[in-house]
């Protein structure tokens, strides 16, 4: 059985577990939510009442949709300030063959943790202004004596990030879940991407790990 790891990302589970104030309230708590039944729950079953919307419930109020979601906790009922979110891919991750086959895009990693039965990983990319598309993101895996490496793969669209004009540039954010039912057994995991680095002054693409567990 796959081990489960609490989601690293800022959030308060510590208090929903405790008794709370009537007066409680907390802001910009960032969480990983699911739709269900027009309503928003938490990887771990508590229920968040929209009772304030900044983003459109025509927009959120997806059935079956996950979300990273930014809000204000109101009162100790858990009634909400909606915010942003930020939809999360469900994708699965394959066996692989050859890493130095892939992309080497830069990715640059922003939230990483387990929760709710994922892997949740968001990613930072830069891309091209006056592109439209959507870059493509692929997920591996090998894994060696229970110790799995999971290889990201960004597929970009000829963009030269490190040597682009930044005015010519924009930042955009992904998020993805991948189901751990999908994933064999592990003891420890360790992410494998592509970033931009700085070496020797100057801004390179560079291969990097990054330890989860």
């Amino acid at each position: 059985m796959k081990k489960f790891i609490p989601l690293l990302i800022a959030s308060l589970f510590a208090c929903w577990s405790c008794k709370l104030e009537d007066t409680y309230t907390e802001t910009n708590v960032r969480d990983m939510v699911n739709v269900v039944d027009g309503l928003l729950y938490n990887d771990y079953g508590y229920n968040l009442a929209v009772v304030e919307d900044a983003v459109g419930a025509s927009t959120w109020k997806v059935e079956g949709a996950r979300y990273l979601a930014l809000f204000d906790i109101l009162n100790r009922n858990l009634d909400i300030s909606l915010k942003s979110v930020l939809r999360s891919d469900k994708i699965a991750a394959e066996p692989l063959e050859d890493p130095e086959e892939l992309a080497q895009d830069p990715v640059e990693l922003s939230i990483q943790g387990f929760s709710g039965g994922y892997l949740n990983l968001g990613f930072t990319i830069t891309r091209d202004k006056a592109s439209n598309n959507a870059h493509v993101f692929h997920f591996y895996y090998k894994v060696e004596n229970n110790f799995m490496k999971i290889y990201i793969e960004h597929v970009g669209f000829g963009e030269d990030p490190i040597h682009m004009p930044d005015d010519n540039l924009e930042s955009v954010d992904r998020m993805f879940s991948i189901p751990l039912e999908d994933l064999p057994y592990f003891s420890s995991v360790s992410l494998v991407m592509y970033c931009i680095t700085t070496q020797g002054g100057e801004k390179v693409i560079k291969q990097t790990t990054v330890n989860l567990y």
